[in-house]
Formats: C-alpha cells, structure tokens, sequence
C-alpha cells in the first residue's frame, strides 16, 4: 500500500488486516491467527514444526470435538429435562430410535430441536438411541467443518513445499531460509505435509462424490428425501440431481490454485498464467455443464459464471499491466481499444435503452475511450503510469461491485422468504380469529335471553361481532409490515389458470380492474397501461420451466408418445405443488394417500387449486419438482392424468362442446363474478337462510293474497319491503 517507514504503527496494523480480508478463501482466516505467542516457539521453524501436525490433524480433532460437545450439550438438556418432569410429576413417555427414524416427513420437519439442529424428543431415549440421534443430527457440522478447513489446509500445507535457490545452488524453505530442503526435519515434515494434502486435498473430496454419485445412481429419489437434505444439503443443496458431486471440480479449483505456491521461484507472469488456464478452463467448463438448479432463470448458474469471468478479468489486466512496458508510448494503447470495442458492442446489443444494464455499459464504453484518448494525448510515463493503474482500479472495482450485487441478491432472497413467512402467519391468525368469531346459528337462537316472546327478537340469531385486534404499533410490527409490503410490491406480475379455457393467463387478472364499476374510464386506461404485467425476464422463467420439465419428460424419462395435454398436465402440476406448499406452509401438512398418482390428478382437476396466483419465479420454482421425480413416477403420473383428461374430453363431447367459444368468455366470467358475490361467505349464508325462515314464519298472509306481516325490524306494509328489508339488515 506504499506505507512509509515512519508511518504510525495504527495505519500498519490497519493496513496489515486490509491486505488480510483481500486475501480470504473461503476458508479459516488462519493468516489473521498468530501461533508463536500460544505455542511459546522462537523462531519460524520452530513453529512450523508443530503448527504442520496441528493443521494435518485438525480435520479429525475439530469435527470429533464438535460431535463431543453435541453429545454434552444434550445430555445436560436430558438430565435437566428428567429432572423438571420428575418434578412436576409428569407421566414419561419413552421413545426408541426407530420410532424417531420412521416418523412422518412432516412431523421430522416440525419437530423441535435443541439449538436448531439436534431433536428434543431424543431426551426420552435410552443412552444408546439418544446418542445414535445425537450423532446423526450433529453429523451436518462435520460436513460444514471440512468445507471451512480444506482450502486452509491446503494452503497452509503447502508452505512446507514450498523451496527455493536463494543466494547459491542450495535448495532453502523459502520462509525459513535457514533451512536446508529435503534433507534432515525437513524431510520428515514435508511427507507429514505431504499426506495431509493427498488425504484431505484429494481422497476426501473424492469419496464424497463418489458416495454422492452413488446414491444418485442407485437411488435418484433420495435427493428429494428431507432426511438425506438434513445430511448433505450443505454440499448437494443448490446442484441438479445429476450434478450433485460437482463440489469435487470446485475443490479441484482451489487446490490448483494453491498448487501454484509450491514453486516460489516461478514468476510474477507464470503464476499469472497458470491463474489465467485456471480461471478458462473453470469458466468452459461451467458454460458447458451448469451444475447448478435453474430456479430463478439459472440464478446461481450466472453467479458462478460472473464470478469466473470477473476472477478471469483481473488476472487478465493484472497480466498486461505487469507485463507492459511503461517506457513504451502506445504499450497499453491495444488494451484500451479492445475495452472500448467490447464496451461498443454491448452498447449495441442490448434493446432496451432504459436499463442499469445499457447506462453500464455506455459509462464503460466511455471511461475506456476518454483513457485512451488521454493515453495517447498526454505524453510521460507518470501519465502512463497512472493509467495502468486506473485500469487496474477497473478490474477492482468490478469485483467489488459484483460482490456488492451477490450481498444483494442473498439479502433480497432472505427477504422474500421472511416476507412469505409472515404473510403466511397473518393469513393463519385471521383463520383462527375467523373460527373463533363465526358461531352456529342455531346454537345463537337458542342461548338467545328473550325466549319466551312468540316473535325471535331482531338480531338474535345473529353472531355477535368479535372486535378485531388493534394492530401493534411497536418497531418490530412496522418493519414486519414494511417487509410483507415491500414483498408484495416487489412480487410483480402474477400468472393464473383459466379452468374453463385451459389457459395460462400471463400478467395481472383482468377481472382486477376490468368491471369493477368503482373505478372510473380513466383509472381503467391508467392500469392497463401501467400493471403490472410479465418483464422479458419473468418470461424467460416461464419459457425455462417448460423447457426443463419437457427436457426430463422426452429425454431422461424415454417418453416415445408426447400427448398434446403433456403442456396442461405441466401447468396445473405447477399450481397443484404450489397449493400444497401454501397449505402446508400455513395450516401443517395432511396425512398423504398411498396412491400418490390418482391423489394429485385429482387436485389437477380441482377449481380450488387454482384459486391462487403465483410469480413467474413462483412457477418456476413449483416445476423445477417435475424435473426431480423419478421416470416410473412420472409414467405412472402421465398415464393417470391422460385417463382422466380423456374421460372429461368425453363428457365434454357427450354435451356437445369441448371448450366454450372464446365470444362468451367474458359474459361468463361476469356471471361468475357475478355468482361468487351472491354466494359470500358460507357463514352468512347460514344467517341468511335463518333470518328468512324468521320472516316466513312472522309474516301472516292476507286475505287478498298480499304479505302484510311482521318482518325483521317491526310491522312492515308489504311482503315486498319485507324481503327487501330482510338482507339489507342482513
């Protein structure tokens, strides 16, 4: 950072941990760690003879002693558990392993656990089942200990190997130059080392993905098993079945890139180069495969390849600054012309002039031209300095900027999930509040006081409205608010099924707005020109889900006959999955039929199902299920679905029309509009047909054939102002 000799020694500690977080790897920040004041060694060899045995050893000792503590933990809750039940008197219900192992996926899911990770209901097992669960539950910190330690073993490792010609012919540990290589304790520590690095850089990685690959081929339906994603999701979560050991190949990156310290007198434009082959090969590699899911049109797929491509940039510039001769007038000119014709190119190609992505692209096109203008301008090696330098700036600065945008996105997916959360918890509260408040009618009229009048009093048989709950206005209630809100505004467009046309409706439901008579013409041509309809992207979801689930159906699963109703059978699977995981999500999960195929045909079939709208990423997310179901499932699935599909096309042409002519499709939609509000809540309805058979049983006819009885509110001159008067009241 050019700190000065007598610079405060404050700025060097701060630039010292600067250049530390600059070199993180994902792993331990073991280069922020000093072992000579807790191991009281003098010298660096010294050290390193011991801090070697501890980091060969340390993948064993960390994950052994973070089952041991597990294991502690929990037998102190058990003891403690014992003892408040023994001393509330409280009936001990004794359970077995099995019986925790076999438990339904819904109660596995919802059961609850000590520090988030460890099931309580363990503390009523024996010793040997106790701990088995104990073990099992923990197991997912030693899967998260081996991928924080390896990339920091393997670098700290390799400092052993790493010699050099200093000074003479002699071969010197390069950190420790006192030291002769290969010979004496270096020669012992180096095979330490050594093993280390084979064992934990190599074997490790290897047997995991061999056991992951494993189970996908033998079993491809256990990626869908929550207890195998309780397991392994660390490691699996996030690839496609057929990719799940793909965490092998990122391994394999990290230990060439710290290969390249075992040879310290390899140049600054070697190591450059092997850092260039590296970062090439990763990113064709990945463009090839895509490992990664494909929710949110291949989101994580293009952070990976960014990455990549952003790694790849700046070992690209730092190569041509270092290699660039400064002395020389028009030595970095090429480079500033190839950035301005990519940045042209960009510009050119994007087809929407009002996005961040073309003011991007323009503001590099520009910062690239204005360089090289001044570059060949302005004459002098400082001025040619400070632009290889800028340029440098450049690359640092995408990089920053794309860790920025990746906080992002993961602060704003966390968002989306937490504001789902809560809008699914105030949909049960209002349940509940809604199923304490709505009474039986009949129950009403018979704890009503004035029973012995001949007349049921006005308003007796009606429930007694319940106050709702005054809203809190505590910090923690507005930012849930603000949340749930922000999650609502930033959901967009919404798809929705048309059951009577079989259609996919893309963007906002015209019943909306369309004929609703309180909003005016203007307001109408507002809201069509401004809704919130379906953006390029959101499109592509859509196009990309179909796409993948076709994919799955013809190639992987051998589908020979694709039946047109194939397309309705992937739509109304979409909604079916997202019903069920609304239900489930809000009121718990139901017990499921054995027969799985004829139990979601009939949900396909259901109006109810489609009674929600989802978000392109929404269906996206729903359909990426097919893709994961095994091909006899899915046979099964298909045959099911075409049966009944067949027999209501039957019914349909047994009455003379297959579908409605699109020319009455708004007359119905009105008339069912129409429909739903006339019949409102059931509830209400219950109170309807009570208060009518009041006003039928209090209203004497007259002689002339007229109604002149009694209705809800008193005497009334007619029958006609009676049955008007009976709903309004109503």
């Amino acid at each position: 950072l050019g700190i000065s000799a007598d610079t405060s020694d404050g700025v060097k500690y701060v630039a010292s941990y600067a250049e530390g977080l600059l070199r993180f790897d994902g792993g331990v920040t073991a280069y922020l760690m000093g072992f000579e004041c807790w191991l009281g060694k003098d010298g660096i060899w010294d050290e390193m003879k011991t801090t070697t045995w501890i980091w060969t050893l340390l993948p064993i000792a960390w994950p052994v002693a973070l089952l041991a503590l597990s294991v502690l933990l929990f037998e102190v809750y058990t003891w403690y558990r014992r003892i408040a039940w023994r001393l509330r008197n409280m009936p001990f219900r004794p359970e077995t392993y099995w019986n925790a192992e076999n438990a339904q996926d819904e109660i596995f899911v919802r059961e609850r656990r000590l520090f988030g990770l460890l099931r309580k209901r363990a503390a009523r097992c024996n010793i040997c089942d106790r701990w088995r669960l104990v073990l099992k539950d923990a197991f997912p910190l030693v899967i998260i200990c081996q991928f924080l330690l390896l990339p920091t073993i393997i670098r700290q490792l390799v400092v052993v190997l790493s010699c050099d010609k200093l000074g003479g012919s002699e071969t010197r540990l390069f950190v420790a130059p006192e030291v002769h290589c290969w010979v004496g304790e270096h020669l012992d520590l180096s095979a330490v080392a050594l093993t280390g690095i084979v064992i934990w850089g190599v074997v490790f990685p290897i047997l995991t993905s061999c056991y992951l690959y494993g189970i996908r081929t033998a079993n491809g339906q256990a990626f869908n098993d929550l207890r195998f994603k309780a397991k392994w999701g660390f490691l699996a979560d996030g690839y496609e079945p057929r990719w799940v050991f793909w965490e092998l190949f990122v391994y394999g990156r990290k230990l060439l890139i710290a290969a390249v310290a075992l040879f310290p007198d390899m140049t600054r434009a070697s190591e450059l180069a092997v850092y260039q082959v590296v970062g090439v090969g990763a990113m064709l590699l990945h463009y090839l495969v895509k490992p990664f899911d494909n929710r949110n049109g291949e989101l994580l797929d293009r952070i990976e390849l960014y990455g990549l491509c952003f790694f790849l940039l700046l070992v690209t510039f730092m190569q041509v600054v270092l290699l660039a001769d400064i002395d020389s007038q028009y030595e970095l000119l090429p480079v500033l012309l190839v950035c301005s014709i990519l940045g042209v190119g960009s510009v050119i190609m994007e087809t929407h002039t009002s996005t961040l992505r073309f003011y991007a692209s323009f503001s590099v096109t520009g910062f690239f031209a204005v360089l090289a203008i001044i570059y060949c301008v302005v004459d002098g090696v400082e001025s040619r300095r400070r632009t290889a330098l800028l340029i440098l700036g450049f690359a640092l600065l995408l990089n920053t900027g794309f860790i920025i945008w990746l906080v992002v996105k993961v602060l704003r997916q966390m968002l989306e999930a937490l504001g789902e959360l809560l809008q699914r918890l105030r949909v049960l509260e209002n349940q509940q509040f809604l199923q304490a408040a709505s009474k039986d009618a009949v129950q009403l009229a018979l704890q009503a006081r004035h029973m012995l009048t001949e007349s049921v009093p006005y308003g007796s048989l009606f429930a007694k409205p319940v106050m709702p709950k005054k809203p809190s206005n505590t910090v923690f209630a507005k930012l849930q608010r603000a949340i749930m809100h922000a999650n609502f505004d930033s959901s967009g467009a919404k798809l929705w099924f048309d059951v009577e046309t079989r259609e996919l409706v893309l963007g906002l439901h015209p019943d909306n707005f369309v004929d609703d008579p309180r909003i005016s013409n203007h307001l109408r041509r507002r809201l069509v020109a401004s809704g919130p309809f379906l953006t390029d992207e959101e499109r592509r979801f859509i196009a990309m889900s179909l796409r993948d689930a076709l994919l799955h159906l013809v190639v992987d699963c051998d589908q020979n006959v694709v039946h047109c109703a194939i397309l309705e059978l992937l739509v109304r699977s979409a909604f079916v999955w997202y019903n069920r995981q609304e239900r489930e999500a809000t009121f718990g999960t139901n017990q499921k039929r054995a027969d799985f195929e004829e139990e979601f045909v009939e949900e396909c079939f259901d109006e109810a199902t489609f009674r929600r709208s989802m978000s392109a990423a929404d269906f996206q997310a729903q359909l990426g299920k097919m893709t994961r179901m095994p091909p006899e499932q899915i046979d099964a699935l298909v045959k099911t679905f075409l049966r009944v599909h067949n027999d209501l096309n039957d019914e349909f042409m047994a009455k003379g029309k297959l579908l409605e002519p699109l020319d009455n499709l708004a007359e119905k939609r009105k008339k069912k509009r129409q429909t739903k509000e006339d019949e409102g809540d059931p509830n209400l309805l219950q109170l309807k047909d009570a208060a009518a058979a009041v006003v039928t049983a209090n209203s004497p006819v007259s002689p002339g054939g007229g109604s002149a009885g009694v209705g809800l509110g008193g005497v009334g001159p007619s029958s006609a102002a009676a049955a008007a008067a009976a709903p309004a009241a109503t």
